[in-house]
């Protein structure tokens, strides 16, 4: 059974801000994330209490963007896509953790 993926309504601003090149790519991974996203993305560490410890991400761009995704209730099989955005100074998990924290949902 395929997964959904659920977008932050931030991302689609984070999809706009890509080149043609990286949208490109983001969108073959979220096709990947349909079927497979443990699969095609690696666990995130938690970094301080930044709530991150149950997200994943994925690199695209030879690894200057990060996509960031939480898999939400496995019987359900939905995929969070929290962010996408440039790795450096940690700026995407920053923005992911902002996200998370303003959208009211928990992570345990």
């Amino acid at each position: 059974m395929p997964f959904k993926v659920q977008y932050y309504p931030e991302v689609f601003n984070d999809l706009e801000a890509l080149s043609d090149e990286e949208f490109i790519e983001v969108d073959e991974y979220i096709q990947r994330l349909k079927q497979n996203p443990l699969g095609c993305s690696l666990p995130l560490e938690n970094i301080g209490d930044s709530l991150l410890g149950e997200c994943r991400k994925i690199y695209i761009a030879n690894a200057t963007i990060r996509i960031v995704i939480r898999v939400k209730n496995n019987e359900i099989q939905i995929v969070e896509l929290i962010a996408i955005g440039p790795r450096s100074k940690n700026i995407v998990y920053d923005e992911a953790y902002r996200r998370l924290i303003d959208s009211g949902i928990g992570l345990k």
